[in-house]
């Protein structure tokens, strides 16, 4: 598990399963830049409702046991557990429902 800053996170709709959502960020400007499923269900439900989530935040980034799928090896992939989003900075962290402000 790791806890990641990132700014410019853009969250949407997984094309292909439309219950699901994604969430894209990069490492900085010439980082990698990642597209992990979103398992955090307070964000997914407000998402769900039509809310924004802040660009700047605090992802927790899991990994899954490993699966075996379509005859390959198993593998583990990456989740964004939870997201803590940061409201104008890392001095201010608002989570809807948690125990931080």
């Amino acid at each position: 598990m790791e806890l990641v800053h990132a700014k410019g996170v853009v969250f949407q709709r997984d094309p292909n399963k439309d219950h699901r959502w994604q969430t894209r960020f990069s490492m900085g400007p010439l980082g990698p830049a990642y597209c992990i499923t979103l398992t955090d269900p307070e964000a997914t439900m407000r998402l769900n409702a039509g809310e924004q989530l802040q660009p700047e935040c605090l992802l927790t980034v899991s990994l899954t046991e490993p699966i075996e799928m379509h005859g390959r090896p198993a593998l583990c992939y990456k989740l964004v557990a939870a997201v803590i989003e940061l409201d104008g900075g890392a001095e201010q962290v608002a989570v809807r429902g948690g125990e931080v402000s």
